[in-house]
């Protein structure tokens, strides 16, 4: 975790199923864990935030470590109709409600395009989140007390407890409720992947969210924890 940090939060991110895709159109493969752009969209939700003004999270004001404690996580795929796009991609236009929605066909129906979606099922994720006390304060306030519904990226996908655990003045007791809760679920051996920087990553992730509306590679590195030593 970044040194310079002054708060810590640890969060619960468990569903029966969550999507979080990386893809474009077409098939929405999930991406294995919780990608930073879903975790600045639930923080946004949760703060009220509405789409198309200036993010009141942006990447580079939080430091994030995710652990995953999943037991069972598997995956499936499912039928999913997606309008407004063309099958070569072209958004159809933005009416007067600020949506885009696919012109009717002579039968009286939108124009759908047929895709589907990849789900992860049964997810147990602990993430670690550090910045400015100040905003860590906000954030965690929000998440207890959310002016939307939080969801596991997509409104199918509800949480199954409370996302708020804790936060705390070190990063010793942010880890420590990491721990705590790892032998609540009765895991002891986990994935983690942590905020890096360029020289000491060990990849990228394509899900730093920009302004408009762009993702831009995100170092991580990735590593396995003993929670038994």
């Amino acid at each position: 975790m970044s040194s310079k940090s002054d708060a810590y939060i640890v969060l619960r991110f468990s569903a029966l199923f969550a999507a979080f895709r990386v893809g474009g159109l077409g098939f929405k493969p999930s991406n294995r864990w919780l990608t930073k752009s879903a975790l600045l969209g639930i923080i946004q939700n949760a703060m009220g935030h509405n789409r198309g003004d200036p993010p009141i999270v942006r990447p580079s004001d939080i430091w994030m470590v995710l652990y995953d404690l999943s037991r069972n996580l598997g995956t499936f795929t499912d039928y999913q109709p997606v309008g407004g796009v063309e099958e070569d991609g072209t958004l159809f236009p933005i009416n007067a409600d600020g949506k885009q929605k696919a012109p009717l066909t002579a039968d009286g129906h939108r124009k759908k395009l047929e895709t589907s979606k990849q789900y992860l099922v049964d997810t147990h994720f602990m993430v670690v989140i550090s910045g400015k006390c100040e905003l860590m304060i906000r954030i965690m306030a929000a998440i207890k007390r959310p002016l939307r519904f939080l969801y596991g990226g997509c409104k199918a996908c509800p949480f199954r407890s409370r996302l708020d655990v804790g936060i705390y003045a070190t990063q010793e007791e942010a880890e420590q409720a990491i721990v705590d809760e790892a032998g609540r679920v009765g895991v002891r051996f986990a994935q983690y992947e942590s905020d890096s920087t360029p020289s000491g990553c060990s990849g990228y992730v394509l899900d730093n969210p920009t302004d408009d509306g762009r993702f831009e590679p995100r170092p991580v590195a990735v590593g396995l924890i003993d929670f038994g030593t």
